[in-house]
């Protein structure tokens, strides 16, 4: 029985012992270090683009990673720094994560490290085995732990030097940047580009072309695959066969891209995908541009002078035409008769006036009267068949007044046909002339008993005369109703008189109106006599048109010019007025086109150039108007338009690389412009984007008013951009910039137009933080609720 206990002790003893040998082996084992990777992500940023976002160092400051061997250690670490204990921070070891936020440090599986970033509390994290770590950081919360089996590091943007002047957008340096470890041999990536309107809810604008990099392995097999004829391949022609995929981590280009206007935000992103020869192994939606961009130049101020034709420059011809008259005569007769009541002398005058125009064209060397219509018409009163005689009868006497003055030779050629000459006015005539005095009741009263007898006009004329005021109010209507017209065509061989084209032009509705064109030359007096703004632009509007008609699409070019002008003063543009008038391949002004020797035409007259500059300008198509102004003679009247428009097309800057010539036109470009008022010196040096034109931007800045809205945005500007440069970074800049833009905010006159006011225009300008714009906007916004309650 002691023998049989011994043997058991001894076993025991041996199994306890190869216990402690085993467990000091995984001690020892769990203590060995190994390569830990990880990331720092930012939480707040990754899920609105929902992809992994790292904190931008720029903006944040430092990131730290202390490390220690121990979980314990980490722990304490995680209170001091709670504690703000500096004692235990400066001795402690710590890495700094690379701008992607990925980091490396050799620690035990026992170890223990602790992430600061910037003002957010300290995270622990416990190696407890694992190899990589992501951490997500927003602001004191973090996501929880994510642990990663397999990762890569993925394709990047690679950020571009982006240029915007009005509706051209300049993009250098456009790619990806790519670890050899994605970018495999036997793979393809493939770019497409597109560009949205952020403005617009990222809607879609336009493609740009794909850019396809292949491997080495992939191009060879792809040449076999496509029978060693590429165009095979639907993307054979966007490959860029100097690059292979697989020895190059960046991949670039340039793009120029022309915007459809110059107003909205607009982005260049892409989808970007590595494929191998089976499927895509990474597909990914990336921006290449920055959402936000800066622009200083579209604070410019300037004021653009019009340029006018000289009228007599461009008289058209007179032009003789077949003309048609109307002249109502207002005759009395005495009643019941076709006699003319000679008591009344304003029969003898309007006889006189039609015998004296009929006269004026039977005797004119260049008129001949062609065609001559009377009409008669007599009241309803009494007797429907009575009335009808009646007016026949007046007709009659009144044709034999008329054509006892027109020549019996003429008469023989005039035409004098005239069906439905003699007629009886009816009772709905009486019923207007009532309701035009507002006489509606007896309007009305006369229009039901039209209605109730429709087929008999002597019904109708019984029912009225037996109303109770006929005879008090009725009757004194009727002389308004016997009425006699005559209408005469004639072919006049000679031009109006500028004194009958303004009477034409205000008498006669047809023409009033623009129902009938006037011949140009009537036209052109039109637009010396008439002075109403608004008449002469529609006068323009209507010569421009009817010019094109006569020309088959080339219109009039004092008409266009005048136009122009016209919508210039009031600020309204139109490209198309002057487009047709101007050749740019025609290199200068006032070109002259011959033929046999003699001038046919001009081509690019100087005025109208510069109008249509000035169009361009107005609707920030800056490309388009640089081209004018070089078109544009370099005289002392051009010279302030020529200056404003190589400055917005961003030919202001000298660059090395320049010929002599073009670098000294830059800087008197510059020199100009920045000179032409205090205002436009601070943005031209801001416009320079260079830390010492900031400081001379600044400077002018205390010349300005100070508690403008536009100052104030400017100083808004120039603290964003001393905030981001300061290797001290303050927050005292960031503060005066928030101030200033909140300032600027409650000053804004455009305050309530969505798109001119300093909100808007603020939310996509890239010299404004997105945190300036955010604290200045919330303030902003606070104060307006707070008015609204308290008028409320």
């Amino acid at each position: 029985m002691k023998v049989n206990l011994i043997r058991v002790n001894g076993a025991m003893r041996i199994a306890f012992l190869l216990i402690c040998y085993l467990a000091t082996c995984v001690q020892l084992n769990a203590q060995a270090p190994k390569l830990v990777m990880g990331r720092i992500l930012n939480k707040e940023e990754s899920e609105k683009a929902k992809k992994p976002i790292p904190f931008d160092l720029d903006q944040i400051g430092d990131i730290k990673i202390y490390y220690f061997n121990t979980e314990q250690e980490g722990k304490d670490m995680l209170e001091a720094l709670k504690q703000d204990n500096i004692n235990m921070t400066l001795s402690a070891m710590y890495e700094v994560p690379d701008a992607t936020g990925s980091y490396q440090i050799t620690l035990p599986e026992t170890g223990s490290i602790v992430i600061k970033v910037s003002s957010a509390p300290p995270v622990l994290e416990e190696i407890k085995g694992r190899r990589e770590i992501t951490t997500y950081v927003d602001l004191g919360h973090v996501l929880q732990q994510v642990n990663i089996v397999v990762s890569r590091n993925e394709p990047t943007p690679t950020p571009p030097d982006d240029e915007q002047y009005g509706d051209m957008l300049f993009l250098s340096g456009l790619g990806m940047s790519i670890d050899e470890s994605s970018a495999k041999p036997n793979a393809r990536m493939i770019i497409q580009p597109y560009v949205i309107n952020n403005n617009r809810n990222q809607e879609l604008v336009m493609y740009r072309l794909p850019h396809v990099f292949d491997g080495e392995e992939y191009s060879i097999t792809q040449h076999r695959r496509m029978g060693y004829d590429l165009q095979h391949d639907s993307l054979g022609a966007y490959i860029d066969s100097k690059v292979s995929l697989a020895k190059n981590g960046k991949y670039t280009w340039n793009d120029t891209i022309k915007l459809p206007n110059a107003d909205e935000n607009f982005q260049l992103v892409a989808r970007a995908q590595l494929v191998d020869y089976t499927r895509p192994y990474w597909d990914k939606y990336v921006e290449l541009s920055p959402k936000s961009r800066r622009r200083p130049l579209q604070f410019l101020e300037y004021s653009l002078e019009q340029y006018e034709l000289d009228p007599k420059k461009y008289e058209e011809k007179p032009k003789v035409e077949r003309r048609t008259g109307v002249e109502d005569i207002s005759l009395s007769f005495l009643l019941g008769k076709a006699e003319l009541d000679t008591e009344d002398p304003n029969n003898e005058v309007q006889l006189n006036k039609l015998k004296a125009k009929l006269l004026e064209i039977v005797n004119g060397e260049s008129s001949t009267l062609k065609e001559l219509h009377l009409y008669s018409v007599s009241s309803p009163e009494g007797s429907y068949a009575s009335n009808m005689l009646l007016s026949q009868r007046r007709l009659a006497f009144a044709r034999s007044l008329i054509y006892s003055v027109i020549p019996p030779n003429t008469m023989k050629r005039l035409y004098t046909y005239t069906p439905n000459d003699s007629r009886v006015a009816t009772w709905l005539e009486v019923s207007d002339l009532l309701e035009r005095d507002t006489l509606f009741t007896e309007a009305t009263a006369i229009r039901e008993i039209v209605k109730k007898y429709p087929k008999s006009q002597d019904q109708q004329y019984r029912q009225v005369a037996a109303l109770p005021y006929y005879n008090t109010l009725i009757k004194s209507y009727l002389p308004k109703l016997r009425s006699m017209k005559c209408e005469y065509t004639a072919e006049i061989y000679r031009a109006l008189t500028k004194e009958e084209i303004l009477h034409r032009y205000q008498t006669d509705p047809d023409y009033r109106s623009g129902k009938k064109n006037f011949a140009l030359y009537e036209y052109w007096h039109l637009f010396n006599m008439v002075k109403d703004p608004r008449e002469l632009e529609q006068l323009y509007r209507r010569a421009y048109d009817y010019s094109k008609e006569l020309t088959n699409g080339k219109p009039w070019i004092l008409a266009a010019n005048n136009l122009a002008v016209s919508y210039l003063k009031r600020d309204t543009v139109d490209l198309t007025i002057l487009q047709p008038l101007i050749d740019i391949r025609v290199k200068g002004c006032n070109v002259e086109r011959r033929f046999d020797g003699r001038v046919i035409g001009v081509d690019n007259v100087e005025e109208v150039v510069a109008n249509q500059l000035a169009m361009y300008l107005k609707k920030g198509r800056f490309s388009e108007a640089s081209i004018l102004a070089r078109i544009l003679p370099d005289t002392e009247k051009n010279k302030v338009i020529k200056a404003f428009t190589l400055c917005l097309g961003g030919y202001y800057k000298v660059k090395p690389g320049l010929k002599p010539k073009e670098a000294r036109e830059r800087a008197e470009t510059f020199k100009l412009v920045s000179n032409s008022s205090p205002l436009n010196k601070v943005i031209m040096y801001l416009a320079m984007k260079d830390k010492d034109c900031d400081v001379v931007a600044e400077k002018a800045l205390t010349e300005l008013p100070p508690d403008d809205p536009k100052t104030l945005y400017l100083k808004a500007v120039i603290n964003c951009r001393k905030a981001v440069s300061d290797s001290n970074p303050m927050a005292l800049w960031s503060m005066y910039a928030e101030d200033a833009l909140y300032e600027c905010f409650k000053k804004d006159p455009n305050k309530g137009d969505p798109k001119k006011s300093f909100v808007r225009i603020a939310e996509w300008d890239g010299d404004i933080s997105k945190e300036c714009f955010k604290y200045a906007k919330e303030r902003y916004e606070t104060e307006l609720s707070i008015e609204e309650k308290d008028i409320k």
